[in-house]
């Protein structure tokens, strides 16, 4: 069983150091654990993460019970084959052929990999993630005895004392029944501070309103004393600063990447939403707590972060005013759903996110490609989906003459070098600068459906952003 899902995530052939194949069949027979490796020759922290991950490795097959359940794959973003085969050198186990670059991008958006090094152990039988923070089991435990580092419930975690800002403290048990934010920032990050103000705020509307809600501050400030200030201006709960074991566990089962991050947990313990952060800037009256996870987002410049975590379909239509874009949410919210729906049956994450991109018309601006100076007016019918009309521009009154389209949208556009065009549908893969373009006259829900479908099945062809 894990051979056959092993050959269909790293595909039938790995290469070693020596320039050797290694049969990936016969490699899923006796594994359990599958470490996947993502970084590059260039990158200092990944050099230097390698050297200790080169010893943990070493020191688990020499004299662990479990040495032949685990193996590491090397997943590079090497744009040169000498570097990559030069780094491969110095490791111990096989790698994803340097030439294999859409395998290396299918795992990186499958896992979610915003940053390098990266190692995240995953199931060798499904895929599933089972830690998400490699780098800190291989601080944490260097001789490999919490094997295979499963998660654990958050509440056996969190376990201990919790401060208060005015140094009293509380026992975690004190959380049962509440809603819980696991909020991991530091004093030395600017947007971290920022976001801090806001949460502040945030968490007193939610208290008010009458939800058990507390938040739990993880440190990942530089001293103990540049953590005391910070925490001086939060009025909810954290982990001591001196217990660097739990806050490295907290940050273990969350595989945090980086910072800012609000994790959403409900009064189970279980995760609501791990982008707190974008939901507490787009919902400042908390109207939303807590929180779930919406089908379909309207893009702005909180949630584009979002962009980046993995392909996302963008629809692009013209919007004048709000409530415009309620119609273009309607059209594709039921297919994110069900999306959603079939992944969660599966536990595991929805392999594509929904926006829709909203842009009042303007002029003066480039003209669409090939269109002769004409715009693109946007039409809406329930029962027929979104229309296009071309318009030469001078039928245009002088009403429909804007000023300037929205930033954030007509940067995206520049940015990913889209037709000039409305309705217009999209997927955008960040990370593996590529998208793929429905340009067609009408969008219905079927257009939409078979656009998702043909994606998911990797019938599209992709151009290059």
């Amino acid at each position: 069983m894990s051979s056959e899902f092993l050959v269909s995530l790293l595909g039938e052939r790995l290469v070693n150091s020596e320039k050797a194949e290694v049969d990936v069949q016969s490699l899923g027979a006796r594994l359990s654990l599958v470490g996947l490796f993502f970084g590059c020759s260039l990158n200092g922290p990944c050099k230097q993460f390698n050297g200790s991950l080169c010893e943990f490795y070493s020191r688990f097959k020499k004299s662990s019970e479990h040495k032949d359940k685990l193996e590491i794959v090397f997943i590079s973003s090497d744009q040169d084959q000498k570097h990559w085969q030069d780094f491969l050198q110095e490791m111990p186990w096989p790698a994803l052929p340097f030439k294999d670059r859409h395998k290396k991008m299918k795992l990186w958006n499958k896992y979610k990999v915003t940053s390098i090094p990266s190692l995240v152990f995953v199931d060798a039988a499904t895929g599933k993630v089972v830690c998400r923070n490699g780098l800190l089991v291989v601080r944490d435990d260097p001789k490999g005895l919490e094997f295979p580092w499963g998660p654990k419930p958050f509440v056996e975690v969190v376990a201990g004392p919790l401060l208060r800002n005015n140094r009293q403290t509380t026992d975690s048990s004190s959380l049962e029944g509440h809603y819980v934010g696991v909020y991991f920032s530091a004093h030395w990050c600017p947007p971290c501070r920022s976001l801090t103000r806001v949460l502040v705020e945030s968490y007193r509307t939610i208290k008010e309103s009458g939800h058990k809600f507390e938040i739990v501050f993880v440190s990942a400030d530089r001293s103990e004393e540049s953590f005391k200030q910070y925490f001086s201006e939060m009025p909810w709960l954290a982990v001591p600063y001196s217990d660097e074991a739990r806050r490295s566990r907290l940050n273990r089962l969350y595989g945090i990447q980086g910072i800012p991050t609000l994790i959403l947990l409900d009064t189970e313990g279980h995760v609501v939403t791990r982008q707190g952060r974008v939901e507490v800037l787009n919902d400042p009256e908390c109207r939303l707590f807590p929180w779930h996870p919406r089908p379909v987002l309207e893009l702005n410049e909180s949630n584009a972060v979002q962009l980046h975590e993995g392909p996302c379909l963008v629809l692009f239509v013209d919007a004048e005013e709000e409530g415009e874009l309620e119609p273009a949410k309607e059209l594709i919210q039921p297919i994110a759903e069900k999306l959603m729906a079939k992944y969660k049956a599966k536990e595991e994450e929805t392999p594509l996110l929904f926006f829709v991109a909203g842009e009042p018309l303007a002029f003066p601006r480039p003209p669409p490609r090939g269109s002769h100076k004409r715009l693109y007016i946007k039409a809406f019918s329930k029962s027929y989906g979104l229309q296009r009309h071309l318009i030469p521009t001078s039928m245009l009154p002088s009403r429909f003459i804007l000023q300037t389209l929205d930033d954030m949208t007509d940067s995206l556009r520049d940015y990913t070098n889209l037709p000039e065009a409305a309705p217009l549908l999209t997927i955008l893969d960040m990370s593996a600068r590529a998208k793929y373009v429905r340009d067609v006259e009408e969008i219905t829900p079927a257009v939409v459906e078979q656009f998702v479908g043909e994606f998911l099945a990797e019938k599209l062809k992709p151009e290059p952003i």
